[in-house]
């Protein structure tokens, strides 16, 4: 249904870039902890969700520096002072985040590649299968032995 995406947070982009992008190769904290809240489509599958700890904070008031610092999992003391600002990620054209670490994070955090050519891989496709279904006018139902399809 399109073609590019850009998350938002309190008002602010944080991560923009093509589809295959944000979804195959999220380089922003937010843009990871949204991902990890999206259903596994698969009987008994989970996956791990990432856990934002903290109210979120006023859109009127937001905090200084970067707005997420203060649930991000991987805020430094200089996240609070700091606004960042929207840059390449250099991974392929056209994808951009708002962290002053994107790139370190990437390392830690186990996150689906984009191929040379910026296509989709295969685990982007898993995360793509579901809404592909029902963009197809067709959505398939897993049942286990134990359920009956309705």
């Amino acid at each position: 249904m399109s073609d590019r995406v850009a998350v938002m947070y309190l008002g602010r982009i944080v991560e923009e870039g093509s589809t295959d992008q944000i979804f195959g190769q999220p380089r922003h904290p937010y843009t990871l902890a949204l991902l990890s809240a999206i259903p596994v489509p698969e009987y008994g599958r989970t996956r791990n969700q990432i856990s934002l700890d903290g109210e979120m904070p006023s859109p009127v008031h937001p905090p200084s520096g970067c707005h997420f610092h203060t649930r991000c999992p991987f805020a430094r003391p200089s996240c609070g002072d700091d606004v960042p600002t929207l840059r390449e990620t250099g991974l392929s054209r056209g994808h951009r985040a708002a962290c002053h670490f994107f790139e370190e994070i990437a390392h830690d955090v186990d996150v689906a590649p984009v191929g040379k050519g910026g296509e989709r891989t295969e685990e982007a496709r898993r995360r793509f299968a579901l809404y592909a279904d029902t963009i197809a006018g067709h959505t398939k139902i897993r049942t286990s032995p134990e359920t009956t399809p309705i």
